[in-house]
């Protein structure tokens, strides 16, 4: 009777030392770890998007395409926007979502290029580019900027401090920092737009460029 008073015991007890939920067993602690490059298909070399997501806000102003010819690979993808008068401003995202698990501040690299004769706006509306950061708690960060002209571009990158004018038809590379260390899902967003002329019988403005050799990676 006592050896079965005593196991009944210990039957309703062992819920109450048992671990929470939410501790991160060591078994979990050894689960996580970090890739060389945390993105999927970061120089598009399976001559498909996925599991990149073009998403235009007006399909047929703006174009995403896995080109050949990119930064030290095969491919590479093509970012295009057009814009005429009477047109909204073209505005397209290029993303990745994808999981952190170590907490440590990660940053995101990549290139791009400008092909010559590839932009053509009405001053002032100089088409851009918004490089941003979805955290897990849901807020967005803005990471970078381009403007784009005729004959150069310019980059601010906010983390690391980095202001710069690059030449067309020549790849540059850039470097942008997340916003912080939080684990959980993230998404990299690449967001380009294009606005239109502001009176009838100008040029329809447009813009075309190529990104590439994406890696996101601790610091």
């Amino acid at each position: 009777m006592v050896k079965l008073a005593l196991l009944s015991w210990l039957a309703v007890a062992a819920p109450v030392f048992s671990a929470p939920a939410d501790v991160v067993s060591p078994l979990d602690t050894r689960a996580c770890t970090t890739p060389a490059n945390t993105l999927k298909n970061p120089g598009f070399e399976s001559s498909a998007l996925t599991p990149w997501v073009f998403q235009p806000t007006y399909v047929k102003l703006g174009s995403a395409t896995v080109v050949k010819s990119g930064y030290k690979s095969d491919h590479a993808i093509q970012a295009a926007g057009t814009s005429g008068y009477n047109d909204p401003t073209s505005y397209n995202k290029l993303y990745q979502t994808f999981k952190i698990c170590k907490a440590s501040r990660f940053q995101l690299s990549w290139s791009m290029l400008l092909p010559k004769d590839s932009v053509k706006y009405t001053a002032p509306g100089k088409p851009g580019l918004y490089v941003e950061a979805k955290a897990p708690d849901g807020l967005w960060y803005q990471m970078g900027s381009f403007s784009f002209d005729t004959k150069t571009f310019s980059s601010t990158i906010f983390t690391p401090s980095f202001k710069g004018t690059h030449k067309v038809d020549q790849w540059a590379n850039f470097v942008a920092d997340f916003p912080n260390s939080q684990t959980g899902t993230w998404t990299i967003s690449m967001e380009w737009y294009v606005m239109g002329p502001g009176s009838k019988g100008t040029k329809t403005s447009t813009l075309k460029f190529k990104m590439d050799n994406f890696v996101v990676k601790p610091k």
